[in-house]
């Protein structure tokens, strides 16, 4: 659902104040101001959304015009629907054994913006730990917070829940 307002000398908004949105590879963010911002080296008149990151912290000012990816936060229903799925997603492994083929691999997986794919890659990370009897090095370990971090922040906007409480709603549908 995507609102657009004609702004000062024809500049188009995507998207209102109060919206909850994915912003690129950060995760859910709200929108807590459309305007100008008065940094050095920036055009006065290029237009920013103020960014809230919905877990962790800071603010992050973002072009309206800005090329990186972003999309409403799915609604409570769609949220619901994605939960109950969890389960029927298969597992994926990362098919390479060079860190930076694999580092590659993971970089088209948060690229993608799908929320499935980022479970199965998470089923995928922790059947590595089962079947090997260990446990994730750092950088696997990192990969997977990160995307847990990504889907536990939309389901929290998304559900009107804290994220404690997403982070329990992913882990039980994960162990289904």
């Amino acid at each position: 659902m995507f609102i657009e307002k004609t702004v000062e000398r024809g500049h188009h908004i995507m998207y209102a104040i109060g919206e909850k949105i994915i912003y690129g590879e950060q995760g859910a963010c709200e929108i807590s101001d459309v305007g100008h911002v008065a940094m050095q080296g920036i055009a006065k008149d290029r237009l920013f959304y103020t960014l809230r990151p919905l877990s962790g912290g800071g603010t992050i000012y973002a072009p309206v015009d800005s090329p990186v990816y972003m999309s409403p936060v799915m609604a409570a229903e769609e949220a619901k629907a994605f939960l109950a799925a969890i389960p029927a997603i298969e597992a994926t492994v990362c098919p390479e054994t060079k860190v930076t083929k694999a580092d590659a691999y993971y970089k088209s997986i948060f690229s993608s913006h799908s929320r499935e794919a980022l479970v199965a890659m998470l089923k995928g990370l922790a059947g590595c730990c089962t079947d090997r009897r260990h446990t994730l090095n750092l950088r696997l370990e990192r990969i997977s917070k990160r995307a847990r971090d990504f889907l536990e922040s939309e389901l929290s906007a998304a559900l009107a829940i804290s994220t404690q409480e997403a982070q329990q709603l992913l882990a039980d549908a994960m162990k289904k």
